[in-house]
């Protein structure tokens, strides 16, 4: 197949989004399909103008491939556009479909709150626009492909026919598996949480102090180390601000690291945290399950495609996930267990396994959507 994947941010391997999609389209290589990539640099757009560059773009030359494959929110699919040809799938990397359901606190300052309070109601006005328009261009792809269970539910919820929707986690390379089976198994020495991702609402950031605070009282010399932070808050002093100055010293903020550095700033950490409210994938829980770290989560969307329900706790329940947390620190030996089936689940989450599920699935739709400018 010729295949062209759409992604709405450069392509750049830093990036978390862009790096799934180049990692994808080399498993669809490796597969023996062609697979080009179109970012905003080659269309020479900017965030605002994308959308529009997009369609342009494959009104033009969308017509030579056999599976065009976009993000759902950042292109107007319209139906002039989907009869050019080739098969049309709406990728879900993260649906604000479960934002209309799900509450996401506000960053824990006098201004978030008031931030919220006084936004809010815009906020959610153009999220329903954004949602329009969204299922606008799900309802004319001819196939949708969504990261978890839950995403599937969502989007029938809306209206969207299940049989169009396709759940296919993401996944790692053989190389990055690899990489990080260097971290020990074994359970370091002191007391150290790791958590990956960008420190906002949507992360929990409003919820980490209270986690701090509760699992630092059983466990004095317990450490959490924050990792790829950065984001609104450029600095690791604007994270460690929002934490009482008596709790700063069980925080570590690194906003920034090299991808290929990872496995060794986890190499110290014993378990992980994930209080995300909304995920798509969560490829953070995955980094920490390869570097044998059990993780606990919320049980938001996301997540739970890759972790068992032990290891999962309400949404902002943070007394629950402190106490799952202390449990592991305090029991060596139950953690040594919960490492060893922690890589165990990550290594069951290949960009090779993930590929040619959604290869048959594009398959399996041309065979009755045959692209009229094929050969």
């Amino acid at each position: 197949m010729n295949i062209l994947l759409c992604s709405p941010c450069r392509l750049d391997r830093t990036l978390g989004a862009a790096q799934t999609l180049m990692d994808l389209a080399d498993a669809l290589g490796a597969l023996g399909h062609t697979c080009d990539l179109v970012g905003p640099g080659v269309l020479g757009a900017s965030a605002e103008d994308y959308p529009a560059r997009l369609q342009a773009f494959l009104r033009a030359e969308a017509g030579g491939y056999d599976v065009v494959d976009l993000d759902y929110k950042r292109c107007v699919l319209d139906e002039q556009t989907a009869r050019a040809g080739p098969l049309f799938v709406a990728r879900c990397q993260l649906l604000i479909h479960h934002y209309l359901r799900i509450p996401i606190p506000p960053m824990p300052t006098l201004r978030g709150r008031l931030r919220d309070r006084v936004l809010g109601p815009r906020d959610r006005h153009v999220l329903r626009a954004r949602i329009q328009r969204a299922d606008a261009t799900l309802a004319v792809a001819h196939r949708i492909v969504v990261l978890n269970d839950r995403d599937r539910d969502a989007l029938a919820r809306h209206g969207h026919a299940a049989e169009k929707i396709h759940v296919i986690p993401n996944g790692m390379t053989a190389d990055r598996l690899d990489a990080f089976a260097a971290v020990p198994e074994a359970v370091p020495e002191g007391a150290v949480v790791a958590f990956i991702g960008m420190f906002g609402p949507r992360k929990g950031a409003a919820d980490f102090p209270d986690l701090v605070r509760r699992v630092a009282a059983s466990v004095p010399e317990v450490r959490f180390r924050l990792l790829g932070t950065r984001g609104p808050l450029r600095t690791a002093e604007a994270v460690e601000g929002l934490f009482p100055k008596a709790l700063r010293r069980h925080v570590e903020v690194i906003p920034t690291f090299a991808p290929e550095a990872l496995p060794e700033l986890l190499a110290p950490c014993a378990v992980g945290v994930f209080p995300s409210y909304v995920e798509g994938f969560g490829l953070g829980v995955l980094e920490m399950l390869a570097a044998a770290m059990p993780v606990v989560a919320y049980d938001a969307p996301g997540p739970p495609v890759m972790l068992p329900p032990e290891a999962l706790v309400p949404r902002g329940d943070t007394a629950a996930m402190s106490e799952r947390v202390i449990a592991l620190l305090r029991d060596r030996a139950a953690l040594a267990g919960a490492r060893r089936r922690a890589r165990q689940q990550a290594q069951t989450f290949t960009w090779a396994r993930s590929a040619r599920r959604l290869a048959d699935a594009y398959e399996d739709a041309l065979s009755t959507h045959p692209n009229p400018h094929s050969a």
